[in-house]
């Protein structure tokens, strides 16, 4: 098995570490910490600031800030770099079966990726492929699919675009520092982790999915919501698909970016429908449970029958204009129906740290 080297957690010799490239922090110049606007710079020199006054002098210090005595910057800890003023030029990329537990690693430093072109730039721009890369780790440990761990739908891995002063006629040791420059740059998340099958995954079956979902929603005594939001600047609506507390507030704003139900349901993976959940959930009101048999599974979901109805209560039944949008929602075995519509605006003053 192939260890990753250099990555964090993992034990590596001193004479490996000794010879990793390293280059200076761009986030910070190798400061170890970085000049940023203060808050109080966007409403200006003023002491009460609306956020509608398009009249507010943005960029300018307020003068008695409690933060950056009326400066406008502040120092804060370059995280990029971990205030240590450099970054290491490494990537490691790790396929994982998870059918055999075979696994095997990937260096990627300066000199070991073969730079390419970038399609249709006229040799203007070059890039590591790392794709290859990747294929010849699935081969290795017999993988047919994988998926980023951190980032699902980047199979192919990271981008990485090499600074335009690369140019393929420069001595290889300059060659070698442009690309070193380009790595550093990707090593805020310098492990990436690809777990993989032997045989490759069946799509995703859009109805299928769904029902698997409203079971999950049943074990989890959540609610799974199905919302079709009105977009602002368009006409059109934006889908997504989501696990609710019973009881929950309605998020301001929509948090998908699906074109039709199909997409939002095929896009969605278990971690996506839970994002938000913890915070939504505070002001939810509390539910006692008792331990019970296990809830049934869900019936067949026609997909058609459901977005038809969610698109008819995008519009309001007495005047046929747009709502700003309307939800399914499965809950107790069944699905519920509702529109949606603007509530609503509050003033609500806030103080800052900035005084």
């Amino acid at each position: 098995m192939a260890v990753p080297a250099g990555a964090d957690g993992v034990r590596v010799g001193a004479a490996l570490m000794a010879g990793l490239p390293m280059v200076q922090c761009r986030s910070c110049d190798g400061l170890s910490f970085t000049l940023d606007p203060c808050r109080c710079t966007y409403g200006g020199n003023q002491l009460l600031v609306s956020a509608d006054d398009e009249s507010r002098r943005a960029g300018e210090a307020y003068q008695d800030c409690l933060e950056c005595q009326g400066v406008g910057t502040v120092g804060q800890p370059c995280h990029d770099c971990r205030q240590t003023g450099r970054r290491r030029a490494q990537l490691v990329l790790t396929m994982a079966n998870l059918d055999t537990g075979a696994v095997a690693s990937g260096n990627v430093v300066p000199g070991v990726v073969e730079p390419e072109p970038w399609p249709d730039d006229g040799g203007g721009s070059w890039y590591l492929p790392l794709a290859p890369l990747l294929r010849d780790l699935a081969a290795v440990v017999g993988v047919g699919s994988w998926t980023d761990v951190r980032q699902p739908g980047e199979p192919d891995g990271p981008l990485v675009f090499l600074p335009r002063a690369w140019r393929p006629e420069h001595p290889a040791s300059a060659r070698e520092a442009r690309e070193a420059e380009a790595i550093a740059g990707e090593s805020n998340d310098g492990w990436r982790l690809y777990l993989g099958r032997a045989a490759v995954a069946p799509p995703r079956e859009a109805a299928a999915e769904l029902g698997r979902l409203c079971r999950m929603a049943n074990l989890l005594c959540l609610d799974l919501v199905v919302e079709a939001r009105s977009l602002v600047a368009t006409a059109g609506l934006t889908w997504a698909i989501r696990f609710e507390v019973p009881g929950g507030p309605v998020p301001a704003e929509a948090r998908g970016y699906a074109d039709d139900l199909t997409t939002a349901i095929t896009s969605t993976t278990d971690l996506d429908a839970c994002s938000g959940l913890e915070e939504r959930g505070l002001t939810a009101p509390a539910h006692h449970l008792t331990i019970g048999e296990p809830p049934p599974d869900p019936p067949p979901v026609d997909l058609d029958q459901l977005e038809r109805r969610i698109l008819a209560d995008c519009l309001d039944l007495a005047t046929g204009s747009p709502t700003a949008g309307a939800q399914a929602i499965w809950r107790d075995g069944r699905w519920w129906h509702t529109s949606l519509r603007t509530a609503g605006t509050t003033e609500v003053l806030s103080e800052w740290s900035t005084g």
